[in-house]
């Protein structure tokens, strides 16, 4: 399988954000805020770097994801949060969706992340699978009425962090420090 094209957005980007926000939230009957509001916000989240994407091919492209970094007080580089990562309908199933991950992963990686989070519904299988196939960990939790994970790897044990407990209204949290 050969790999898909990928490229990292930049600020001139925003729209296109925006618009790939929308399209992903519509798929889930979710059509707020409009797709022009958070082109708006993404601009400058875009410029000042806490906000990176990386498109799938395709204009519109088939897919993205969107991480966003804050700074650790645990470590001394960036957290990363994968904050979104989806793939249109149509592309499902080519491999795009992990070539997003893990390019994110890499650009996570290279603006000096130590670790990636994410939040998923717990009934996504799909995309819980993929996500334990790129390293991320996922340590169930049974919570009052729902199933709520946090997760936490680290190449070096003497990072770890210690365990918080999740919400009642948690989905799955899964972390990756792996190495690549």
């Amino acid at each position: 399988m050969t790999q898909p094209e990928l490229r990292i957005g930049g600020p001139d980007d925003a729209v296109l954000v925006g618009q790939m926000l929308y399209d992903f939230n519509a798929e889930f009957d979710q059509t707020e805020p409009p797709a022009e509001q958070m082109g708006e916000l993404a601009g400058p989240q875009l410029s000042s770097g806490e906000v990176a994407v990386v498109f799938g091919p395709g204009d519109p492209p088939d897919g993205f994801a969107q991480l966003r970094f804050r700074l650790s007080l645990y470590e001394p580089g960036p957290d990363a949060c994968l904050e979104e990562l989806w793939v249109r309908p149509h592309a499902r199933g080519t491999g795009l969706g992990r070539a997003l991950l893990e390019a994110a992963m890499e650009l996570a990686r290279s603006r000096g992340a130590t670790r990636i989070d994410l939040n998923t519904s717990v009934d996504d299988e799909v995309a819980r699978a993929l996500y334990v196939k790129c390293g991320f960990t996922n340590q169930e939790s049974p919570r009052t009425g729902r199933r709520c994970s946090t997760t936490s790897a680290t190449s070096e044990p003497a990072l770890r962090r210690p365990q918080r407990k999740a919400s009642a209204a948690a989905c799955t949290v899964a972390t990756y420090a792996g190495q690549s």
